[in-house]
């Protein structure tokens, strides 16, 4: 009988053991101090099993957003997605993944901000894609890839999904968008109490990123990248948001774009939107599982002499380029082979036809080199040694061009006499062709030592590629690589106290240090191995950005 008791008090132990391990599940609450907003920001994070005991592990990632008055716990509480991703990976229905819940607002909307686009006093979009997204995937070991990043959402949240996968379809593989505010209907809107309160504001956030109308003007390129994501909404039919999402899912199919849509016996409560769980995780967990696909990034490089490559190429220089590492050919070269508006294997030049060795070759070989197999690195380079920041100026370059030597305007003629309008020519080129513009090196500034106003003129070229590429300034970073360095002599090493002013004239850029970069003779050029460990440093910039 003792023995009875001993191995049943034994088994009991065990089980108690058993339900206090650390390695469950569990919601882990965080903050997040936003530069953006000048403000705390909470958030939710629920980890899979196994979490602490795997250290090595990544994860992929859904960011679940929720509704209006709603905060970072309204998932984790009354949406019980704990016990639903729980109960799911336990029959297989789900894969492991991390689920990050936001704070868009904690409160009454018509006294407290709330939303998920940018709007006075409230840029939140960018805060979520510069601060917050790359803070979380680095301290919570998510993969921090496209193909494993889903976003998901409910009322406000839902129509945050569908807008961020509109807007940012470079970055996730799918969107569940659950009675989604895909616009402002025409009934059942929230009151405007101030016409310029935060509901308000919320309301012309929500107006001026339209889902539907975001498809309806989408043109052929847009298409093509919102088809690199999975879509699937989800709307119950009592819910005042219905006619909405049956809009947007019209739009989609007259777009071309696959969508799934489901009309469920519903309305827009908790009910409602927990039961949709048991659909979106198994959706998104499908997504994650699926083979890698192939991602195109597109790179876009001006500047003067020392980005289109003023070094001799050498032997280690033309061999070992990988196939996944392209050039968009600036110029026709025919003793090349090498054909205007064409991809080829990056083997140097990179820019025009005798032009030399430049930091973007090894800016490719690293990124390919530290990127996953599926993605391809794109560049197009097109840069006129000895000029102006002032040539890329797209209203007032012929005049600049006007003034200019001869041995200047016979480069520019290379490009029909307006570099800016061919590197437009070739991006759009290269994204109606499925590529993604994910950022803009620039490597100029010799020719402007001393010029005050290079960072505006750098931010006013910025924008106007931006607007004339339809791009996100969120998504395209500007990275601007120093001169040669005083350390090495630089006989503009000057300017690179001007250079390093950029950020504060345009938020979203990086300064390249060439400190101890080996220079040419002239130290205003840099040599073969100065170019590649500035390409690199450009890379490293990149991959960090990346969240690589």
């Amino acid at each position: 009988m003792k023995r009875i008791i001993y191995f049943i008090a034994l088994c009991l132990c065990v089980l108690s053991v058993k339900a206090q391990s650390p390695y469950q599940s569990r919601v882990v609450t965080d903050t997040i101090y936003s530069q953006v907003l000048n403000a705390k920001r909470a958030y939710n994070v629920l980890l899979p099993q196994g979490f602490d005991l795997n250290k090595g592990k990544t994860y992929p990632v859904l960011y679940l957003l929720h509704g209006m008055w709603g905060n970072n716990t309204d998932w984790t509480g009354p949406g019980r997605v704990k016990d639903v991703m729980d109960r799911l990976i336990a029959s297989g229905e789900a894969c492991e993944m991390i689920v990050i819940t936001p704070d868009a607002g904690g409160g009454d909307p018509n006294v407290v901000q709330n939303g998920y686009y940018n709007m006075p006093d409230w840029d939140y979009e960018t805060f979520f894609f510069t601060e917050f997204l790359p803070h979380v995937e680095k301290k919570y070991r998510v993969i921090g890839d496209k193909q494993h990043r889903a976003v998901a959402g409910l009322s406000m949240g839902g129509g945050g999904a569908a807008g961020y996968g509109q807007l940012h379809a470079d970055k996730f593989s799918a969107v569940y968008a659950m009675s989604a505010l895909m616009d402002i209907p025409e009934v059942g809107a929230a009151p405007v109490n101030q016409a310029d309160g935060p509901m308000a504001k919320l309301t012309r956030s929500v107006i001026d990123n339209s889902c539907v109308k975001y498809i309806q003007k989408a043109d052929e390129a847009r298409k093509a990248l919102l088809r690199s994501v999975s879509w699937f909404v989800d709307c119950g039919d009592d819910d005042f948001l219905l006619d909405r999402n049956i809009e947007f899912f019209r739009a989609m199919r007259q777009a071309g774009i696959p969508c799934q849509f489901r009309i469920r016996d519903g309305g827009h409560d908790w009910e409602y939107w927990h039961s949709a769980l048991y659909t979106c995780l198994p959706f998104v967990s499908r997504e994650f599982q699926k083979p890698a696909k192939e991602e195109f990034h597109v790179y876009l490089c001006l500047g003067q002499s020392n980005m289109e490559g003023n070094a001799r190429i050498e032997a280690q220089d033309t061999i070992g380029v990988n196939k996944r590492f392209q050039v968009m050919q600036a110029v026709d070269c025919s003793d090349r082979g090498r054909v205007k508006g064409e991809w080829y294997k990056a083997v140097p030049p990179l820019a025009r036809c005798r032009t030399g060795l430049t930091p973007v070759d090894y800016f490719g070989r690293t990124l390919v080199a530290e990127l996953p197999e599926h993605i391809k690195v794109g560049v197009i380079n097109v840069a006129v040694g000895g000029c102006k920041i002032e040539l890329f100026d797209k209203e007032n370059y012929q005049a600049y061009v006007n003034e200019s030597p001869d041995w200047l305007k016979n480069m520019v003629n290379e490009y029909d006499g307006n570099p800016y309008a061919r590197l437009i020519e070739l991006a759009q080129k290269a994204q109606q062709e499925g590529g993604v513009i994910k950022g803009i090196l620039l490597h100029q500034g010799e020719s402007n030592t001393g010029d005050q106003e290079w960072p505006k003129k750098v931010k006013a070229v910025y924008d106007s590629l931006l607007q004339d590429l339809k791009l996100d300034p969120n998504s395209v970073p500007l990275l601007a690589g120093e001169v040669v360095h005083e350390k090495q002599g630089g006989v503009c090493a000057s300017m690179n106290e001007i250079i390093n002013t950029l950020p504060e004239v345009h938020p979203n850029s990086y300064v390249i240090s060439s400190a101890d970069c080996d220079v040419a003779r002239d130290n205003l050029h840099f040599n073969a191995a100065g170019y590649r460990e500035l390409g690199r440093r450009y890379a490293k910039q990149m991959l960090t950005i990346l969240g690589y």
